[in-house]
């Protein structure tokens, strides 16, 4: 029995995640059996395309609908049909034939010379992207960066590097990079864009201080704060459109944050911590729901009106693992929570939040509850994906169960596209989704890293996997519909009909997807 792990950099490059072992091997990153390549007529929606955002369509869009992320997009050039998707439904921004709706890779970067892994991915204004994560030797971003250089020395007796934060353009050029050192070893774990081009970033030490720190958008660094202790567990940043960001983990024992203290009062407790544009603290809070022996925060989100959406799970008193999603107004108001049940094991890590749409995903071992209905893994050690849509008041949208009969499954992270459509990244060694199968080669290790599309209906569009010793652990979108992946990985992975052979024992990896 167990609930979701905290992944620490500490770790030198083991990356492990919930039911996931190091190092497995997947398939190839491209169309699964049952998808084709058909092309489509010319019909698109483009800039501000309607439902998911609560505005009207515009560019070339016509008769958008309004606030219903499920409402359909008509298209000056008639719809588009592809066998893989429906493009006037999914309101995909280019339906050309030219591999619309395919998830075709369209780039890819490796970064690092001895150890390095990206741990968070965020988009930002004018297209750009920004990264996070941990290193040892060098890593070098190209582009108008400087090459980042670790400061620490390996030692077999305590594991070393250093975190780096970095920014590309709207074309993926490197537009700098700037690296966190010390004693011991630092790694960076997730950041967020403020409205005016800042990013916030967060970094552990998993032995000694945290870090949070903000750098401009020309990448100087604003101010820089140390935290907490090995107790504290950072996870995740989010920021409103006042430029505060909000900081979200979980701590043993006890928490100091600018002077305020909170105490645990039993085994692991969630934090929230709200900060102002200069890193100083408004709202230092613990977050334990009502009759819970320990709970976790794994994910926040802010949505156009300010509000906290926040993920959780823990421990419930009676023994039963269980998930939170609670959604809270900028003064704090509770304006709906949801408590989700499994029997045996729950990990939910994934949130996203885009217009009046609220998405969460993750995975279940055992008997599941979740909004009226019942799921069960088809064996006691198997773990089965989960995902499910919200508004804003709390209501059920749509759930989906996708089953691995009898295998393992997670998900690691989740978007929501300018279209209103949804992006999941996770893994899996089985896995059926609607008409498509999952499933690794035999031989060991075999796992396949997997990234997954679907409509604003939950409908799906496609499925990609990946061949090698690779994790995906984040994953973002631009305005224009592409994709962003980010992960690590080592030897040699395949990439459509392209292989990436790693320069290093574990690489950073950047990877670009058509829509």
């Amino acid at each position: 029995m167990r609930i979701g792990e905290w992944w620490t950099f500490v770790a030198l490059g083991a990356l492990c995640m919930v039911g996931a072992g190091c190092g497995r091997t997947s398939r190839s990153l491209g169309a699964l059996p049952s998808e084709t390549d058909a092309a489509g007529s010319s019909g698109h929606v483009t800039n501000g395309g309607a439902g998911s955002l609560g505005g009207k369509g515009g560019g070339d869009s016509v008769g958008a609908a309004g606030d219903d992320p499920f409402a359909q997009a008509g298209s000056q050039g008639g719809p588009c049909v592809l066998s893989a998707d429906d493009c006037a439904s999914a309101r995909e921004p280019q339906c050309t034939g030219n591999a619309a709706c395919l998830g075709a890779v369209s780039d890819h970067s490796q970064f690092g010379n001895e150890l390095a892994g990206i741990e968070g991915i965020a988009a930002g204004p004018g297209g750009r992207i920004a990264i996070t994560g941990w290193f040892q030797g060098n890593v070098d971003f190209g582009g108008q960066s400087a090459p980042l250089v670790s400061a620490d020395v390996p030692s077999p007796q305590e594991p070393t590097g250093d975190a780096f934060v970095a920014s590309f353009n709207a074309a993926g050029v490197a537009e700098w990079a700037y690296a966190y050192g010390g004693p011991g070893s630092q790694g960076g774990i997730d950041l967020a864009f403020a409205p005016n081009g800042d990013v916030v970033v967060q970094a552990g030490t998993g032995v000694a201080s945290n870090i949070v720190a903000r750098l401009d958008a020309q990448g100087h660094p604003r101010w820089t704060k140390t935290w907490g202790d090995g107790r504290v567990r950072p996870f995740r940043v989010a920021t409103d459109s006042f430029g505060n960001a909000w900081l979200g983990g979980w701590f043993e024992d006890s928490l100091v944050f600018d002077g305020t203290v909170l105490t645990a009062g039993g085994d692991d407790c969630g934090y929230l911590i709200q900060i102002d544009e200069n890193g100083v603290a408004l709202r230092v809070r613990r977050l334990r729901p009502v009759g819970w022996l320990s709970s976790r925060v794994n994910n926040i989100a802010v949505d156009a009106n300010n509000n906290l959406i926040i993920l959780g799970e823990g421990q419930r008193r009676d023994n039963t693992y269980a998930a939170f999603v609670e959604r809270r107004s900028p003064n704090e108001q509770v304006l709906f929570t949801k408590q989700l049940y499994a029997e045996r094991e729950i990990s939910v890590l994934a949130l996203a939040v885009s217009g009046t749409n609220i998405l969460v995903a993750g995975n279940f071992g055992g008997r599941f509850e979740s909004d009226g209905q019942t799921f069960d893994t088809l064996s006691d050690g198997a773990t089965d994906l989960w995902l499910a849509s919200y508004a804003q008041t709390g209501e059920l949208r749509w759930q989906r169960r996708y089953s691995s009969d009898g295998h393992n499954a997670n998900v690691r992270a989740a978007t929501i596209d300018h279209f209103g459509n949804v992006i999941v990244a996770g893994g899996a060694d089985h896995l059926t989704i609607e008409d498509t199968v999952v499933e690794t080669p035999p031989g060991p290790p075999g796992y396949s890293a997997l990234v997954l599309k679907l409509r604003p209906d939950g409908k799906k569009v496609w499925v990609r996997s990946v061949e090698g010793d690779v994790l995906l652990r984040g994953v973002a979108t631009n305005d224009a519909g592409e994709i962003w992946l980010a992960g690590a990985f080592a030897q040699q992975i395949s990439i459509s009909s392209t292989d990436v052979v790693s320069d290093a024992a574990r690489q950073g990896l950047l990877l670009k997807l058509t829509p």
